[in-house]
């Protein structure tokens, strides 16, 4: 009876929102979020109002550039601005040159304290310092070379 009871929960969470960690949907059927949690904004919109936007975001940098690694985080940026991305798949770190033109979606999430991102990201202390006084980082679902 309780493996039936917690198989329909399984199947009601697919159901009602996708498989976690899946790409999010976009468009009239994105489900009940409101319009801005599906709306994709792009680098300069955010960086024109950056307290316009909230977490759960969705964003695309179409030519961000690489400036640092630590641990499992890149720092990119855009324009003038710089902005921290956690990818997908951490050892695509491996193959991604400081100075690369990267294209990134993804979606805006508070950041950590300090400690923290030290722990979650494999982070130099001073990164994650730098990155808990920051307002957002990209979690991204894909991270790929900018064309």
């Amino acid at each position: 009876m309780l493996r039936q009871a917690c198989w329909m929960s399984v199947v009601a969470v697919i159901l009602a929102g996708g498989e976690p960690g899946a790409e999010p949907q976009s468009g009239s059927d994105a489900g009940s979020g409101s319009a801005e949690g599906s709306a994709v904004i792009t680098g300069q919109e955010l960086f024109k109002n950056p307290r316009a936007v909230s977490d759960g975001t969705n964003v695309m940098f179409e030519n961000a550039v690489v400036r640092a690694k630590s641990g499992i985080v890149l720092r990119v940026a855009i324009g003038k601005h710089e902005i921290f991305v956690v990818p997908p798949d951490p050892s695509a770190l491996d193959f991604v040159a400081i100075g690369a033109h990267v294209a990134i979606q993804g979606t805006l999430r508070p950041t950590p304290s300090a400690p923290q991102a030290r722990l979650i990201y494999a982070m130099s202390k001073r990164d994650a310092q730098r990155l808990a006084h920051t307002r957002f980082y990209v979690d991204a679902w894909s991270v790929l070379a900018a064309e």
